[in-house]
């Protein structure tokens, strides 16, 4: 029997073909993944360590990264830490608040630990809020801090007055009447209160001390710090005494094995730059009588100021028991002519002559203030 040659092959469908195709590529992947897993795995490293502080103890919350890289960790409360990096990772970096970044080779250990060392700049970013100190990266109630240069490059009768101008949301108002040196009035958060409708004052804690007096008796010299507590966390920290706000100082103190002194000098001078323009006293006695004697037409017991011990009146005399020198001129007071008193007819009566002393009272009020002051610190410590 004659047989087919090609009857031992088997010939394949173009579909048939296809999937046996695609089955091979799938395996190819698979093994290609597997093979790609193990080396990764071959190609990290697992590093271990703990992190302390100056006196050897454990620091929490530190950072601990893969410089050029996406590995990152952190300590837990004893300072031990676990991270896992690439095998070509060099260097490990730890960083925390309040302490200096470091950057340490790994030079392929598998335990790295080491001491962090407290940094100063950091510290200062740490805010007072009340009894104790927050980040200022972690703070959210509104706390204005005045910058101390603000204090060197001006001179301030009080600290108070620092504060106007340099502070958003405070106000600052005068109480004294202009008297020089006289404490001023703070107002925070509005300053309303039932037993002081003029404004409360805010609650001052110097050096966490809370001073009734506020701010007064000390030297804008003396301070090192000065923090205002503006918003309503401000109550939550020191009760209903805070609802005002809350203004914090810290005055400077001294350093250990060191003995500083320091003396400075601050002299001014102060003079009105401009006084107000009053009417001379001949126009007010001559324009006051005719005004006096007018309104004596409608009611005619007005005609007595004429005659009374005021301003325009001329019943002064020359004792002390009258405020002002308005009179008629007499044999018996003629002599003040020639101690620069002055004269003018009386425009009610022209026929008599009065005579009156013309004084400016902002000459005898303002004068050119000289000011001295001396400041002496000396601090120290053991």
């Amino acid at each position: 029997m004659k047989r087919d040659p090609l009857a031992h092959f088997d010939f394949l469908s173009p579909g048939s073909l296809q999937k046996k195709i695609m089955k091979k590529r799938t395996v190819f992947l698979l093994f290609f993944l597997i093979f790609f897993s193990l080396s990764q795995a071959f190609s990290q490293i697992k590093i271990t360590g703990k992190i302390t502080d100056s006196k050897g103890a454990g620091v929490p919350g530190v950072t601990v990264s893969e410089k050029g890289g996406n590995a990152s960790s952190s300590t837990n409360n004893e300072g031990d830490y676990s991270i896992t990096v690439s095998q070509k990772a060099t260097i490990l970096v730890f960083s925390s608040v309040g302490f200096a970044l470091q950057e340490v080779p790994i030079l392929g250990r598998k335990t790295v630990s080491i001491s962090l060392e407290e940094s100063q700049s950091k510290l200062n970013e740490v805010v007072v809020v009340g009894y104790g100190s927050q980040s200022r990266q972690k703070l959210t109630t509104s706390v204005a801090k005045l910058d101390t240069r603000v204090l060197e490059n001006i001179i301030y009768t009080n600290v108070g007055s620092a504060l106007q101008g340099n502070i958003t949301g405070l106000q600052v108002q005068s109480t004294g009447g202009g008297q020089p040196g006289a404490a001023p009035r703070i107002i925070l958060r509005g300053g309303t209160s039932i037993n002081n409708p003029n404004g409360a004052a805010p609650l001052y804690i110097v050096d966490g001390v809370i001073r009734p007096n506020g701010l007064n008796d000390i030297n804008s010299s003396s301070i090192e710090s000065l923090q205002v507590l503006k918003d309503a966390a401000s109550t939550a920290i020191y009760g209903a005494r805070g609802s005002n706000g809350v203004v914090i100082a810290t005055t400077k103190s001294g350093k250990a094995n060191k003995t500083r002194v320091s003396y400075n000098f601050t002299g001014s001078m102060a003079q009105p730059s401009r006084l107000l323009e009053y009417a001379n006293a001949h126009d007010y006695i001559y324009y006051n009588r005719l005004g006096v004697k007018a309104a004596g037409f409608y009611n005619p017991a007005l005609l007595s100021r004429l005659t009374h011990a005021n301003g325009s009146g001329t019943g002064n005399n020359l004792t002390n028991n009258t405020a002002f020198t308005t009179m008629f001129l007499t044999p018996a007071n003629q002599y003040k002519l020639g101690e620069g008193w002055q004269s003018m007819p009386d425009p009610v009566d022209p026929t008599q002559t009065i005579i009156y002393d013309e004084k400016n009272y902002q000459d005898l009020i303002y004068r050119n203030a000289f000011t001295n002051d001396h400041y002496i610190d000396m601090a120290g410590g053991n």
